[in-house]
């Protein structure tokens, strides 16, 4: 017996010095060698714990200096067992078989989750105390206010957020994607934004020229050679996500944009329009529209919110609003209220006049129809005008009376 015990002792410290160290970190997996010996026997299947080195290590050691008679005679008469049923024996049965081998370690589990459990909610409360206490004394950051667009009218209406989701609807040739793109080039210009790009329906050469035209505001013809910084700032603060040829699910785009955001390269993201967003596979014909657009808003927003990006999502109305030409509407917006319901901002593009008999073609109302934040906008309508020639919109002043 003593020589058994000898050998057990030897092997068991064997094993602990070869995990600490082949695992020198602050968590490792062990199995204990008996434990394995044991599960065998009785037909268990070989389980491990997790738990924090700093508290194995006594525990262990003082396990191994005592006396390993009280497990050894609890392994002899534990005997062949009955098969477990279930791919895991009951929890009771194990940590009584576990303690009876001296390694009472799961406990320490549940205790340690619980305490970094408490401790995050006490870090959130603090936080959240902080934060209303930052807007007592009227320190906004522009977490809370949000960025100027580059439009002064737009400006007292609307102002981007990092960390919300905005839904922008209108008619085919209202101006939609030129007008996303002009604020997405103020906010690379003014505030340092680096602007992720899912147009589906922008080929990239023609991607490329318009953004030239936006920035050094000529006509491609009177461009000339291009520039190496002008192309070097374009690259660096627009990063393609995906293009008109790919093919690709909300969770694919979401996940490559990600890269982007963790290496601070992204601080906004744009998907126009949705409809090109490939369907999840294996998505029955029970699922609607409508839940689809729901799961999307909420992927969207656990993105946002995640890594403080400003998503913009541009949604085509439906048939019908555009046939009896209704005021614009959110709720008419293609595939679901969701839309609405769900984002933190709403606009709708509208050109009011698209008659050139009757007069300008190229003014623009944006309108501003949901504001979540009402430190960061308003509803209200702002007039801008399109200029086709370097494809970007300037503000219209109001006419003195």
């Amino acid at each position: 017996m003593t020589m058994v015990s000898t050998c057990c002792v030897t092997h068991l410290s064997t094993f602990l010095l070869v995990s600490l160290i082949k695992f020198p970190l602050h968590h490792a997996w062990i199995v204990a060698p008996e434990v394995i010996a044991t599960t065998k026997r009785a037909s268990l299947p070989v389980t491990s714990c997790h738990f924090p080195m700093a508290q194995l290590a006594p525990h262990l050691v003082a396990s191994v200096a005592g006396p390993v008679a009280g497990p050894m005679a609890a392994m002899a008469q534990m005997g062949p067992g009955r098969p477990a049923r279930a791919s895991r024996a009951p929890q009771a049965q194990w940590d009584g078989r576990v303690a009876a081998l001296g390694l009472s370690l799961c406990p320490w589990v549940p205790k340690a989750r619980a305490t970094r459990g408490r401790r995050s909610a006490r870090q959130r409360l603090t936080e959240q105390v902080k934060q209303v206490q930052r807007y007592k004394r009227g320190e906004l950051s522009e977490f809370d206010t949000g960025v100027s667009t580059g439009y002064q009218s737009l400006d007292q209406n609307f102002r981007p957020v990092r960390g919300e989701v905005i839904t922008l609807c209108g008619r085919p040739g209202s101006g939609k994607s030129e007008f996303i793109l002009s604020v997405a080039l103020n906010l690379a210009q003014k505030h340092g934004w680096k602007t992720g790009l899912c147009l589906f329906e922008h080929k990239a050469d023609q991607l490329t020229l318009q953004l030239l035209e936006k920035r050094t505001q000529k006509n491609f013809r009177d461009l000339g050679s291009l520039s190496t910084e002008d192309e070097a700032w374009i690259s660096e603060h627009f990063r393609p996500v995906a293009d008109f040829s790919a093919e690709m699910d909300l969770e694919q785009i979401l996940r490559r944009a990600g890269r982007y955001a963790e290496d601070g390269n992204l601080q906004n993201l744009i998907i126009d329009p949705y409809n090109y967003i490939a369907a999840p596979q294996g998505l029955g014909s029970e699922f609607s529209e409508t839940e689809l657009v729901s799961g999307y808003m909420t992927q969207l927003q656990r993105f946002a919110k995640k890594y403080q990006v400003c998503v913009w999502v541009v949604v085509h109305p439906t048939k019908g609003s555009q046939i009896a030409g209704a005021q614009p509407n959110l709720y008419d917006m293609q595939g679901s209220a969701h839309w609405y319901n769900k984002c933190d901002k709403g606009l709708y593009v509208v050109r009011p006049n698209r008659d050139p008999d009757v007069g300008s073609t190229c003014e623009v109302e944006i309108h501003v129809l949901k504001v979540r934040n009402g430190d960061s906008g308003r509803v209200g309508i702002t007039k801008l005008e399109f200029q086709p020639e370097i494809r970007s919109y300037k503000e219209l002043v109001p006419e003195m009376a």
